[in-house]
């Protein structure tokens, strides 16, 4: 029992440091001591003869996530481009996390590690945006991430995490504490004055108001949001001068895709590509990349990127979507990936580790269920609906 328990610890502790080290861009080896941390837990079980198999993963969920890595992989290396391939490599690399969770839950309960993870975030995220805006003057906060756009894309999928665990839990006092962690994270959302990430929350409150979830909680969350677009300058004045730049960076997208349908300019090329080719006449500003994750996969990996990457989110929302009838934890997890897809077309961060890390985790922790009591597992807590 002794030994039960301290296996438990130690997962948890891995699970605890792995969330964080996502997140930790001022302390970048982080998620490579997570990593250490991760696989010396595995040979500690092998030596004990506890061994995996493949099985922990749902075949008719990962084929799509087989299907996107492989293709984005394939059309890396037509090109036969160091630089691509080392790209394509990246991205494939930002998915570990993913299947850190799933072998780590499979050992035991992590749920633990995670609820202190998104507790230490909240909490360290929150302080830090605050002393950004109101003491350093910085109008737009990067945080944790050390972005804007990096920051409010991590904070709109962590947020409906939080939601779930104060709507799932049933202690008073721990409901508080994940109100408060709620409250945190939605106040740094608006500190990034991100207009996508904003639009893509309103639009899923409406959605999920017609659930069977509590409209309390959701009326606080969405007056929160309208209190501050009303009470922001920043939000006032929703066309901002950058935003006919990146209509220009849409456009050439599009021609890039039409000279490169098959496999794009290279997911490393974008930037180099825009500024010497497909600059239009009229653009001042040079990007880096579309701003637009969909219109990104169809310019830089062609159609072998963007088919592929669709089908990952479609059978990724698919898959969520039939476990909704199960456990209302699945609800969160669906709506998680619909907030991701709307902001997307605002912007392309998923292209960037540290956001492409935290999706993968996040990812992890809905479609293996690490918060819902099945059949096979004793310690979960979901609310059945």
């Amino acid at each position: 029992m002794n030994m039960l328990k301290k296996d438990n610890a130690m997962l948890n502790i891995i699970a605890f440091i792995l969330f964080i080290s996502v997140f930790s861009l001022y302390y970048k080896p982080s998620f490579t001591v997570a990593l250490i941390m991760f696989l010396m837990f595995l040979c500690y079980k092998f030596y004990k003869k506890e061994t995996l198999s493949f099985l922990i993963f749902p075949l008719d969920f990962m084929k799509g996530i087989i299907l996107f890595l492989g293709c984005i992989l394939l059309a890396s290396l037509v090109t036969l481009d160091k630089e691509n391939i080392n790209k394509s490599v990246e991205i494939i690399y930002s998915s570990l996390p993913f299947f850190c969770v799933y072998v780590l839950k499979t050992y035991g309960d992590i749920r633990l590690g995670i609820k202190a993870g998104l507790i230490a975030v909240a909490i360290a995220g929150f302080f830090l945006s605050i002393y950004e805006y109101y003491v350093l003057d910085i109008p737009r906060v990067g945080s944790l991430l050390k972005s804007v756009n990096l920051w409010s894309s991590a904070l709109g999928l962590i947020l409906p995490l939080s939601c779930y665990f104060f709507y799932a839990e049933k202690s008073a006092k721990l409901k508080i504490l994940w109100l408060l962690c709620t409250f945190m994270l939605l106040y740094s959302v608006y500190l990034t004055k991100t207009r996508g990430m904003l639009v893509a929350l309103i639009l899923v409150i409406f959605v999920l108001g017609m659930q069977k979830i509590t409209k309390i909680m959701l009326s606080l969350i969405l007056i929160g949001i309208i209190y501050f677009i009303v009470n922001s300058d920043q939000f006032l004045f929703l066309h901002r001068a950058y935003d006919i730049e990146r209509l220009y960076g849409y456009q050439a997208s599009i021609k890039m895709w039409m000279d490169n349908p098959v496999i794009g300019v290279g997911l490393s090329k974008w930037a180099e590509q825009y500024k010497t080719v497909y600059f239009p006449q009229g653009a001042k500003e040079i990007l880096v990349h579309a701003h637009n994750i969909f219109l990104f996969f169809l310019s830089a990996a062609g159609s072998l990127g963007i088919i592929s990457f669709l089908y990952f989110m479609y059978n990724s929302l698919k898959y969520l979507y039939k476990k909704q009838k199960i456990n209302i934890f699945y609800v969160f997890g669906f709506y998680t990936i619909v907030i991701f897809m709307l902001h997307g077309l605002f912007d392309a961060v998923f292209i960037y580790k540290a956001v492409a890390r935290i999706f993968w985790l996040i990812l992890a922790v809905y479609t293996a269920g690490v918060f819902v009591c099945d059949s096979g597992s004793k310690n979960g807590e979901g609310i059945k609906l």
